[in-house]
């Protein structure tokens, strides 16, 4: 993270690079702009995707209810904090971003307004959500079909580069302003260290280094059941016969052991490598084997309580495998 103070402006500005760092660990960094857009008065969200997309608003949904519900009662000092305001920092290249007003007179505000709610995306810690966008690049001079030199596009882009600029600049300056009348006043810097401790003190334990979001085809394509004791999903397809068990193809994970359910499976070790042509021969326990004589059965069963019954006796070789046995299925095979 950046940190640089503008005089002109007289405000303090913080740069997380978003998800564009080098950080293994996609959910710190989330984590981290998360933190960092709710202790902010006015939040610059910077995109270059041709269309707006819903990932956009899905962070702005998640910045809001991690305010609302994390954050605000950590640094309000005497009461919850106010959200930010966000401005949309929106460039693109060959699409042509929001206009000022639609054919139905709709201004981007309310164009993004609308999207969140029909989304079902919360917005409400958020005080104010602005949107600044420009076409930049060659694209724009192409598609006008204009036949001007190579200096005369760089000019004309460096142009309205730099009214764009202009206009992020006007908007930020007039959100700061607003700030204060809105329950976020001035605050020292000082001030500023002590509440980013706060959230960094509160919120700094280790998190799984794993995608933000899982692939489609294991999230909605396999079945929904879980293992009781170790949650993973079945990797069979969702409508596989309620004959067949669970399982978990190809995932030669153990699961994890439970005493109470004692979810160990046996198995012969000599038959899985080479007696069994690569096959799992588990083990059964019973009370008696099959040719074992009723004397001998009780003996047997006076002196281990069970056997382990296997088809080829002198192969046998145990080794234990914690296997996924007990199943949260609900509505599924």
């Amino acid at each position: 993270m950046w940190a640089a103070f503008q005089p002109l402006v007289n405000a303090v500005f913080l740069d997380t690079e978003g998800f564009s760092g080098n950080s293994g660990n996609l959910n710190s960094r989330k984590r981290l702009l998360l933190k960092v857009m709710s202790l902010s008065d006015v939040v610059i969200y910077k995109t270059r995707s041709e269309r707006l997309s819903d990932e956009v608003l899905q962070n702005l949904a998640d910045a809001s209810e991690a305010h609302s519900r994390f954050f605000a009662n950590k640094i309000g000092g005497g009461g919850p904090l106010p959200g930010p305001s966000v401005v949309i920092c929106h460039e693109t290249q060959f699409s042509d971003v929001l206009p000022g007003r639609d054919a139905d007179g709709v201004s981007p505000e309310e164009h993004i307004a609308d999207r969140m709610d029909h989304n079902r995306q919360d917005r409400t810690s958020l005080r104010r959500i602005s949107y600044v966008g420009a076409r930049l690049g060659g694209g724009a001079s192409a598609a006008a079909g204009k036949s001007s030199s190579s200096s005369g596009e760089e000019d004309e882009e460096a142009t309205e580069r730099a009214s764009h600029l202009g206009r992020l600049r006007e908007r930020v300056e007039r959100d700061l302003q607003d700030a204060a009348p809105d329950g976020r006043g001035a605050r020292s810097l000082d001030k500023i260290f002590e509440e980013l401790t706060v959230l960094w003190k509160s919120f700094s334990d280790p998190l799984e280094r794993s995608p933000v979001s899982s692939s489609f085809s294991s999230e909605h394509l396999a079945c929904t059941a879980r293992c009781q004791v170790c949650q993973r999903r079945c990797g069979l397809p969702r409508d596989h016969s309620p004959s067949t068990p669970h399982s978990r193809p190809g995932d030669h994970r153990e699961c994890v052991y439970d005493e109470a359910r004692d979810n160990r499976r046996f198995f012969c070790r000599r038959c899985r490598v080479s007696g069994g042509g690569g096959r799992d021969r588990h083990m059964v326990f019973k009370s008696s084997a099959s040719s074992d004589s009723t004397f001998g059965a009780m003996i047997s069963y006076a002196t281990s309580g069970s056997v382990l019954v296997h088809q080829f006796p002198q192969n046998i070789l145990l080794s234990s495998f914690l296997k996924c046995k007990f199943w949260n299925s609900p509505g599924m095979p």
